[in-house]
């Protein structure tokens, strides 16, 4: 009929589960008025090109996994899609987390536990990637191209954007869902083959109720991220948790992922690292390190090894600078340490610890409505900086332990 013409315009499904035109129309009508009309205009409805679905820099289990299924999404829509990822492939596997997930799903895996169904970066052929006019991306995780990805995706490229952290309007012509006080990107993954009534396999469901529950810490009401959208996910998501049960299938998961015994010093850093441009166009690095910043120092030998390792790796990625935050201390307290990649750098990261010692004051104000920037008592008391001194070299600092990734970056790339 012509509704189930117009819902094949839009995205949605034309073969619903209630049969009849009267169903079809109730589906089409449910989107709203703004999807129908609007959304229909909009170039991301028209492209029917190659499509390649990529997680943020950090490449964690959201990532992956919400790539991964909003690219089984789209084939189910018949697009060609692609799931890819910002890490080379030999660097997941120290996502042990991801591996487990992957194998709990019962996915196809390479002798690594690594997923097959995922491009990793050092996988594609850029070059024949290039030649592809009619390609688009669409972000999941984040909602701005990283310097990577931009440089291979030409300007209006982004389709869709499906994340939960702050809005940068970076590409305004994509189809818009992100959601800031989500606590995973994969809730709003789940709400999508929902919406669009694309039934979840077991892998995938498998594979998003477990980010859904990393992501929330086990729903914790009270030490959470999310709110209640994640709460509404993991219900639909019920059905495909392990026989082990909800809780010790996280405990198991939670394990794997904070298991960073492994792991040299610059292997912390690459573990979950995002980027972020200056306004002269310099990157900087922010990794969040899983151990607390004495234990990180130590896998160095010391304060000279964490530097000269730091410093490395931010030349050989072409970074200014690199910011690391591990976790809390015996004393509850964070760190945060700072390398310029060569010492003309420096002044980036000086700017940074200024932009982090404004706070509290006026510097917050735009800031102050932020349900994270309260919660973790940057309004209120700042990011609480000591210097660190006993790690010098290392410009370090210990900071309040409530802080995190997620309110330090978008303060300070309010200034930089």
């Amino acid at each position: 009929c012509a509704v189930a013409l117009l819902s094949m315009g839009l995205g949605v499904r034309p073969t619903l589960r209630s049969p009849g035109c009267s169903a079809c129309a109730v589906a089409l009508l449910s989107l709203g008025p703004a999807a129908w009309l609007s959304t229909a205009s909009r170039s991301w409805w028209k492209m029917s090109g190659p499509v390649f679905v990529v997680g943020n820099e950090a490449a964690d289990a959201d990532s992956i996994v919400s790539a991964y299924a909003i690219a089984e999404l789209l084939r189910a829509q018949g697009r060609t899609a692609t799931a890819l990822a910002q890490i080379p492939r030999r660097e997941c596997g120290s996502r042990r987390d991801v591996v487990m997930l992957f194998a709990n799903a019962g996915s196809s895996v390479d002798k690594d536990g690594l997923p097959t169904g995922i491009q990793f970066w050092d996988e594609v052929n850029w070059d024949e990637v290039t030649k592809q006019e009619d390609r688009s991306l669409v972000l999941t995780d984040h909602n701005k191209m990283s310097q990577r990805v931009a440089e291979k995706f030409p300007p209006g490229r982004v389709e869709w954007i499906v994340d939960h952290h702050a809005k940068t309007n970076s590409h305004p012509d994509a189809k818009d869902d992100v959601h800031e006080g989500v606590g995973s990107a994969c809730s709003i993954v789940q709400e999508a083959f929902r919406e669009r009534q694309v039934e979840l396999t077991q892998e995938l469901g498998t594979l998003l109720a477990g980010v859904v529950l990393i992501d929330n810490r086990n729903m914790d009401k009270e030490n959470r991220k999310g709110n209640d959208r994640d709460d509404a996910a993991l219900e639909c998501l019920r059905s495909y948790i392990p026989p082990e049960g909800q809780t010790a299938w996280y405990k198991a998961l939670k394990e794997a992922r904070h298991d960073v015994s492994h792991l040299s010093v610059t292997e912390h850093l690459l573990l979950d690292m995002k980027t972020v441009n200056t306004k002269e166009g310099k990157t900087v690095a922010m990794a969040s390190v899983m151990v607390n910043m004495q234990a990180w120092v130590d896998t160095a030998g010391g304060p000279d090894g964490v530097v000269a390792a730091a410093r490395a790796l931010a030349v050989d990625r072409g970074y200014s600078a690199i910011v690391a935050m591990c976790s809390k201390d015996k004393q509850g307290r964070k760190g945060i340490a700072f390398f310029p990649a060569t010492d003309g750098d420096a002044a980036i990261c000086d700017a940074f610890v200024a932009r982090l010692q404004s706070a509290p004051g006026e510097a917050c104000e735009p800031f102050k409505e932020d349900d994270l920037f309260v919660k973790q008592g940057v309004i209120e008391h700042g990011f609480g900086l000591d210097p660190a001194d006993e790690l010098k070299p290392i410009q370090a600092f210990t900071l309040n332990g409530l802080v995190t990734r997620k309110v330090v970056l978008p303060f300070v790339c309010a200034a930089l």
